[in-house]
């Protein structure tokens, strides 16, 4: 292997995982900030993070998961890096290995994704009409997963999971009784902008005056179905160049023991 070649292929796998090892530790920093001084980071970011719609808790279980995902990610570039610039045989191979196990790992999750679909969207489904039985209380709310639930109505122009029927479960927490006596079908949230404030859309909600038809869920896949050319363009281009290391490592590699032999 000429020396032009061997410095490119060091060179690739160099700059591939600089870009892999920030990323690291940025992740591995943030997640330190918040399960050390959450506080603190709570109110810096209190203009960006809405805290009324999010869960401080579901925050501080993300920063681990994003803690021990830095601290993966940022091992496994410096791995990397290491190998590259040490030419180290041992090295090498383990980065090698590793690569092909995150390779491995992200092909099967896809493939279980793929076959398990409709048994996780079944558990989905059954998940968030539980929690809108027993979470949800209306539209004027501090619940955390009440107002989420309205905001999402709110802004992607849906009512409910499925559809405003939802609402309709046997809720112990949403008093739908208003202070005439009359019983809401619908929150106000599934009610069109100009009809917020119609009482005659919460107690009779159609396709005219609300979204009453049209679920949540429905909207979600929608919008799936609009970004899955660039999440599968992504997921491809990331494939791609973990390929291209296994197969760069793999040509430094044998230049590095073929050297090793010339030299004996």
């Amino acid at each position: 292997m000429c020396p032009s070649l061997k410095s490119f292929l060091k060179f690739s796998i160099v700059a591939v995982n600089v870009p892999i090892l920030i990323i690291g530790l940025v992740s591995l920093g943030t997640g330190i900030w918040v399960v050390v001084d959450e506080q603190s980071f709570f109110k810096t970011y209190s203009n960006i993070i809405d805290l009324s719609i999010v869960d401080k808790d579901f925050i501080k279980e993300g920063a681990i998961v994003l803690l021990s995902a830095g601290t993966a990610t940022a091992l496994f570039a410096l791995v990397g890096i290491a190998a590259a610039r040490s030419n180290s045989v041992y090295l090498l191979g383990f980065y090698i290995i590793m690569l092909c196990m995150l390779i491995g790992i992200e092909v099967a999750a896809v493939t279980l994704g793929i076959i398990f679909k409709e048994r996780w969207e079944r558990k989905l489904d059954a998940d968030v009409l539980q929690k809108i039985e027993k979470y949800y209380d209306g539209s004027d709310t501090d619940g955390t997963f009440s107002a989420s639930l309205n905001l999402l109505q709110q802004q992607e122009k849906c009512c409910g999971w499925r559809n405003g029927t939802d609402f309709t479960l046997n809720n112990s927490t949403w008093n739908k009784t208003m202070s005439d006596g009359s019983v809401v079908q619908v929150p106000a949230t599934c009610c069109f902008k100009d009809d917020l404030r119609k009482i005659n859309c919460m107690m009779n909600p159609n396709k005219n005056n609300s979204n009453f038809e049209t679920g949540c869920k429905t909207r979600i896949e929608q919008l799936f179905i609009n970004y899955q050319g660039i999440v599968i363009g992504l997921g491809v281009c990331i494939l791609t160049f973990e390929m291209l290391m296994v197969v760069f490592s793999i040509c430094l590699l044998t230049h590095t023991v073929s050297s090793k032999y010339d030299m004996s």
